[in-house]
């Protein structure tokens, strides 16, 4: 497909319906190659990774540039029925598995939850993302409660050692005030599946 800029290259990535792409984010990767440090076979050498709401059909999708096939492929992340998500965001680890996050409503508020991708812990299938046997792993990462509360925004980054960040608008509503917090995974906190190769 051609652009209005000849520098540049157009791609139709998902055209499912007229509302899709809403809250999208981006991340990249570039250098996987065999014999580099976390060289992962599934994927391609230099790539993009997408996330991004389908509001029609109630779901947080994946754009990947996969290894073989078509410039785009695109999954599901989640459903989230008639909730309303936010704070969406998405990183590239070092092993080139893409890591997510997203808001979803609970009993005092937004819930911030994290989406891995199940290759990236060895499996097949996921759970936790309202699929039976969808291709993501969520996990809750931060509950709201009644004093504090996730805000609406949120960004995800990975380091080199395959622990998660959010940085996210944490709202305590009796004072009526935002507060810029950090979560992080940490070595001897370690909860969810701790990813190393």
């Amino acid at each position: 497909m051609s652009c209005h800029n000849p520098d540049y290259y157009c791609e139709v990535i998902d055209n499912t319906n007229t509302v899709v792409g809403e809250d999208l984010k981006v991340s990249s990767w570039s250098g996987n190659l065999p014999g580099t440090p976390g060289y992962n076979p599934l994927v391609r050498e230099n790539g993009v990774n997408i996330v991004y709401k389908d509001e029609p059909n109630n779901l947080i999708k994946f754009a990947t540039t996969p290894k073989t096939g078509p410039l785009f492929k695109v999954s599901d992340i989640a459903s989230y029925g008639t909730a309303d998500v936010s704070s969406l965001s998405v990183s590239t680890d070092a092993n080139y598995f893409a890591a997510a996050t997203f808001s979803s409503p609970s009993y005092y508020g937004n819930d911030i939850v994290l989406a891995r991708p199940a290759a990236a812990y060895g499996k097949l299938f996921g759970d936790g993302c309202g699929f039976t046997m969808g291709t993501w792993v969520c996990d809750v990462a931060l509950t709201a409660e009644r004093y504090s509360k996730p805000g609406e925004l949120a960004a995800i980054d990975v380091n080199g050692g395959n622990l998660v960040s959010i940085v996210h608008n944490q709202y305590y509503p009796i004072r009526d005030f935002h507060g810029l917090q950090i979560l992080r995974q940490e070595d001897y906190k370690m909860g969810l599946p701790l990813i190393r190769r």
